[in-house]
């Protein structure tokens, strides 16, 4: 895995990219990313969020390497009266 990026869409927004993460060393079993300045709510609000993953591997060291991808997204939220 060389970079990895992910993309926010929901209907009627445009695709804003909310996370990346380059040169990421060889070995590692997770990665931490670098958040986008950006602010979500309004996808959050929208009937259908997607997420869209971008990655970019060295082929060449593919063998018997599997890739898993979890995600956890965590919204704060105010309860308004």
């Amino acid at each position: 895995l060389k970079s990895l990026t992910i993309y926010i869409k929901a209907a009627g927004m445009a695709e804003t990219q909310v996370a990346s993460k380059t040169n990421i060393p060889t070995g590692i079993s997770t990665v931490a990313m670098e958040l986008a300045d950006v602010n979500i709510k309004e996808y959050i609000f929208k009937p259908n969020v997607q997420f869209r993953v971008n990655l970019i591997i060295d082929a060449s060291t593919l063998n018997g390497q599997s890739l898993v991808l979890d995600e956890t997204v965590h919204v704060k939220a105010t309860i308004i009266k």
